[in-house]
């Protein structure tokens, strides 16, 4: 279900082959979570760029979806609240873009 390098600290990696969401997630980990700057892909093809805290997306990110519209802003604790989007007719100031934790827990 889940491979994970085992990296206490430094850059790595995790692959999902059987998750419907996440495809894999390169970045900085520190005692076995991500934690620093890393790159989320999804399995849809959106991609989220941007700092994790504790396997959580926390921090400054830009989120790029599949049909090209690109959202930055402040995550924290998995929740994204908006500072820019690239589509003008959005009003949100605030977006759920997926807000279940990185790592499964077992």
């Amino acid at each position: 279900d889940v491979y994970k390098r085992q990296v206490h600290g430094g850059l790595g990696i995790i692959q999902w082959e059987d998750d419907d969401d996440y495809k894999e997630v390169v970045g900085e980990f520190q005692k076995g979570k991500i934690n620093g700057a890393a790159n989320l892909r999804y399995r849809d093809g959106h991609q989220y760029l941007g700092y994790f805290k504790n396997d959580m997306r926390d921090g400054y990110a830009e989120m790029y979806l599949v049909d090209g519209r690109i959202y930055s802003g402040e995550w924290k604790k998995n929740q994204f609240c908006l500072l820019y989007t690239s589509d003008a007719a959005d009003d949100l100031l605030c977006v759920d873009l997926g807000g279940r934790p990185i790592i499964k827990k077992k």
